[in-house]
């Protein structure tokens, strides 16, 4: 990328281009607004929850309402005359056709056979080992691993996108039915790993990590698939659900709940609005207990430093917002 923020204090951005906007993870069917406007997730600040750039096709400004940034899309500067809307209509078609149908059951069964094929000193197996997983538990419950130039993501150009020079372990999305509807792939690394590249998700609807947990009287439901993987190593009855955002409560058919979210604001807040939710449903709802984590900010931070997980502390949730006083140690 070849844009900057100007150094006045002002927010404008420089340089940035329509690719550079549309390469971004998701962007590639962007919500359709009145007069030109399209609503983008927001490539500065690296939004993935919500659609607050918004640009203007026929003006080229841009302005994202989350981070406050704004500016005008090179593309449109170089015009010396606004482009037509007959242009960026044929423009916008071009993008579009370009972008290859993904089978993504074919794109699943090969990542997975590259881990499955794996031998014990192939980098994914030493990055699943160094976080606590072992071959046998990543391969039961499906994980797999593509290499640079294999993660099937692509941008509007048609062109191979969001790979990452170390590869990505990569946790299939899956219904109530077991199908494979979506991948997400995690890059391979720890704090050189860049923020905007380490996760990703194909642009297909979204499912849950393991979802077949869901069938079992007792589950716990994580944001991370790490943090699934990791109890399910230790043991427990865990999925992911990928983000709060479009998780079908119907899929759970447990009775018992447990919420293990991150502890960071966001983490601490988002379980609720699912707990009320399956409350609603008659579900007895929980969550892991702050002091469970030991200052950890996720469950797979704790187990990749302790490698084991004492009895889980819960703490009851009942709609209203009100917690019990007293803490009960699971019988899990």
């Amino acid at each position: 990328m070849s844009w900057y923020e100007k150094d006045d204090g002002s927010g404008q951005i420089m340089g940035l281009t329509l690719q550079d906007i549309e390469n971004y993870p998701g962007n590639h069917k962007p919500y359709r607004g009145l007069n030109g406007s399209l609503r983008f997730f927001c490539p500065l600040h690296n939004s993935d929850h919500q659609r607050s750039f918004k640009l203007n096709m026929y003006t080229g400004h841009f302005k994202c309402y989350s981070c406050g940034r704004w500016g005008y899309i090179d593309d449109i500067n170089k015009f010396p005359n606004k482009p037509s809307r007959k242009y960026l209509k044929i423009k916008l078609q071009q993008q579009q056709n370009k972008i290859p149908k993904i089978d993504v059951v074919m794109s699943y069964l090969e990542i997975y056979k590259a881990l499955s094929d794996a031998d014990d000193d192939h980098i994914a197996i030493r990055y699943l080992k160094w976080r606590g997983i072992d071959r046998k538990t990543a391969l039961y419950y499906g994980l797999g691993y593509a290499p640079w130039g294999k993660w099937p993501q692509y941008n509007s150009e048609g062109k191979l996108c969001r790979q990452w020079k170390r590869g990505r372990i990569v946790f299939p999305h899956t219904d109530p039915q077991t199908n494979v509807i979506n991948l997400y792939g995690r890059a391979v690394g720890a704090h050189d790993v860049p923020k905007h590249a380490r996760h990703d998700h194909l642009n297909l609807p979204k499912g849950v990590f393991n979802c077949q947990g869901l069938e079992e009287n007792q589950v716990i439901i994580c944001e991370g698939a790490f943090d699934a993987l990791t109890l399910l190593q230790a043991g427990f009855n865990a999925i992911a659900i990928f983000g709060i955002r479009g998780f079908n409560t119907d899929w759970v058919k447990s009775n018992e709940i447990i919420f293990a979210f991150d502890q960071d604001e966001a983490g601490n807040e988002g379980w609720k609005l699912l707990a009320d939710q399956l409350i609603e449903k008659g579900k007895r709802v929980y969550k892991l207990d702050h002091e469970w984590y030991e200052g950890y900010k996720d469950v797979a931070d704790l187990w990749k430093s302790k490698r084991k997980f004492n009895s889980l502390k819960l703490v009851s949730y009942h709609r209203e917002g009100d917690r019990d006083e007293k803490n009960r140690e699971s019988v899990i």
